[in-house]
């Protein structure tokens, strides 16, 4: 199958961040049913006026064909620029680099972003279940169906976490950490699928400051746009994240809450999971947990 890469714009803006979500699920839609498999690195660019710089694209058309990805796919050309004889140069880019520019159809995506479930970008794929604090999360548990017929799976996301019950004083980047404490353990075990996440150098990079213990799981996954998925992880990481994750992960980080160093709250506040410091004695701990969990479940799974 042809591998091809996401081109999104991106901005502050509450309407326009709307419009992100609207994107991907838009390219993703387009790229299954025009036979190509979405590369799992993100191009995207922080709009400042109404078009990207002839300069910035062709960055972008580099990397995509030194990773070699076949096609660039972007939401409409209105996305990119609103100039037509920019657009033209813009084309001329793609050619120069043997790499195909290809347009969604936008009044097809809106309507089908009708159908897609309340989370933006999670058209097509299941909800993580994270036990006791799934009606504050609002996900639903993974439907069966879906993972009978291979759907692809997204076990969390920090985006549903920052756009809903979220501590107002808190950054964004706390929503990660939670997920990447769960996804260093998965690099530290080699549960990763390494093909995969090394089509991209800096995620190579990243992994491997992770190993040298320089940067933290929070910081690979926001490289991997928030999502732990099923098609980042073996066969074998999967199934215990299957088990273990959607299940018993984050009552685990409730038991072991008090042992951890968490940020401060406000007067009256309530601290919570996402108030946890992104810090490596807080890692160990926590790992130490999912070690026992994982020892436990490769015991039962021989067992049967």
């Amino acid at each position: 199958m042809k591998q091809a890469m996401q081109f999104v714009f991106t901005a502050t803006d509450a309407d326009v961040i709307e419009e992100f979500d609207l994107q991907l699920d838009a390219i993703k839609r387009f790229a299954e049913a025009n036979g190509y498999e979405i590369a799992f690195p993100l191009t995207e660019w922080s709009r400042s006026g109404p078009n990207v710089s002839d300069r910035d694209f062709k960055s972008h058309v580099s990397n995509c064909r030194a990773s070699n990805y076949s096609a660039l796919i972007a939401y409409s050309p209105d996305r990119l620029t609103t100039d037509p004889k920019q657009l033209q140069r813009l084309k001329e880019i793609c050619v120069e680099h043997d790499v195909e520019l290809l347009f969604v159809n936008p009044a097809e995506s809106t309507a089908a972003a009708k159908e897609s479930s309340e989370f933006p970008g999670t058209a097509g794929v299941s909800q993580p279940v994270i036990n006791a604090h799934q009606q504050s999360y609002g996900l639903e548990e993974t439907n069966e169906s879906q993972l009978a017929m291979g759907t692809p799976i997204v076990y969390d996301k920090a985006k549903w976490h920052y756009r809903g019950d979220y501590p107002g004083d808190l950054p964004i980047e706390q929503a990660f950490v939670h997920i990447g404490i769960f996804f260093g353990w998965i690099i530290d075990h080699e549960l990763y699928i390494k093909f995969y996440l090394d089509t991209h150098l800096k995620l190579i990079q990243l992994i491997q400051a992770f190993k040298r213990r320089q940067t933290t799981g929070a910081k690979v996954l926001e490289e991997c746009d928030g999502a732990l998925m099923d098609d980042m992880l073996s066969d074998e990481g999967n199934r215990f994240a299957q088990s273990y994750y959607k299940d018993h992960y984050v009552d685990d980080l409730s038991e072991l809450f008090d042992q951890l160093d968490v940020l401060d709250t406000p007067k009256n506040g309530e601290p919570s999971l996402y108030h946890i410091k992104d810090t490596w004695e807080n890692y160990k701990k926590i790992k130490n947990k999912i070690d026992q969990r994982y020892t436990e479940w490769k015991n039962m799974e021989q067992s049967l």
